[in-house]
């Protein structure tokens, strides 16, 4: 086997993936992240019509380190909604019936919820048909509510993953060391 070859190839495909990664993970973009909050209904008895109202919440975040702009949130039926913190916006009808709120700009870091507030023939599966901007599909994620860990138990998974970094740094030196010595044994 040719070992200079095999070395030539892999250290540029290596640093290509390294390049990508850093690319990846430095880069100044939005990301969009979506979730929703709850889905409720509330009885009413102790008003002129009793009767039940669903309600839900749906949160936008950019977790991105640039400005995520014209924010889309499309919807089959637009009930009665309100944003906080309060933000400039607009409502767009589209053709085919739906309407979408347009969001100018979120910023880095920043949190937005939406709630609504609808009769109880419609439920939240039948509100929203996806949210956009100008950097793609806002990406909707799944939370579930868990009990932080403890401390300790954060510090012990810390030390191992040190340990195991400074495994794999010794580990990767020795075969750059063994590769070289058998490309000076030639």
């Amino acid at each position: 086997m040719d070992w200079y070859l095999l070395v030539n190839i892999t250290i540029p495909l290596f640093a290509a993936l390294v390049a990508g990664f850093a690319v990846t993970v430095f880069e100044r973009r939005p990301k969009l992240l979506v979730w929703f909050l709850y889905s409720g209904a509330i009885s009413l008895k102790n008003v002129d019509q009793p009767g039940r109202i669903h309600t839900h919440v749906v949160s936008l975040r950019n977790a991105g380190k640039k400005v995520a702009t014209n924010v889309r949130v499309r919807h089959r039926y637009l009930p009665e909604f309100s944003i906080y913190p309060d933000v400039q916006y607009s409502i767009e009808d589209l053709p085919e019936g739906t309407k979408e709120i347009v969001i100018e700009a979120i910023v880095p870091d920043e949190n937005l919820n939406i709630s609504y507030l609808y009769p109880p023939d419609k439920f939240s599966n039948q509100i929203h048909a996806g949210i956009r901007y100008d950097g793609g599909y806002a990406k909707e994620i799944n939370v579930v509510p868990t009990q932080s860990p403890k401390r300790w138990h954060t510090q012990v998974a810390l030390i191992l993953m040190v340990v195991g970094t400074g495994t794999f740094l010794y580990a990767a030196w020795e075969f750059i060391d063994f590769i070289g010595r058998l490309i000076v044994a030639r």
